[in-house]
């Protein structure tokens, strides 16, 4: 469990984050998970392993840990592989949230796609940004194939 109310808040909207990623990718039938709305778009595979190594980066970059996504965006594993990498990621994420206190928050980390360092706290809410964005990606996909996301 995180250590200040601050990081508390991060790892309770960080867990409903994966619970919406999970609930968006069992809605998509197994026949449907190669699908493109365009030859150049993501499938769902590739958008749920994108989501979980990136997520796997940002730690590396938070506590310099040397992380490694166990799937490649060009596998094509069955559904339950993809479910298991959340959930694994997941715990993760939540071992590294409860590492941290307030001071670690405020300290700054150079991030390769910014032309200045970014807090830890920037970095958590990069990750929240990040998967929101994927799991709507995956929202629209349900659009595309009329699932009822209810």
């Amino acid at each position: 469990m995180p250590q200040s109310s601050q990081l508390q808040d991060i790892d309770d909207i960080t867990q409903l984050t994966y619970d919406q990623l999970r609930h968006a990718l069992e809605l998509i039938p197994d026949d449907k998970m190669a699908f493109k709305a365009t030859p150049l778009a993501t499938t769902p595979t590739q958008i749920v392993i994108h989501a979980c190594n990136a997520d796997l980066h940002y730690l590396n970059v938070i506590d310099g840990g040397s992380r490694s996504g166990p799937i490649r965006p060009e596998d094509e594993p069955a559904k339950a592989a993809l479910l298991r990498l959340i959930a694994d990621t997941q715990q993760v994420v939540a071992g590294v949230l409860a590492g941290l206190d307030d001071e670690e928050l405020s300290a700054h980390r150079d991030v390769r796609w910014r032309t200045e360092p970014k807090t830890v706290r920037w970095i958590l809410l990069h990750m929240l940004r990040h998967k929101h964005y994927h799991a709507g990606q995956l929202s629209y996909i349900h659009f595309l194939l009329g699932i009822d996301e209810r």
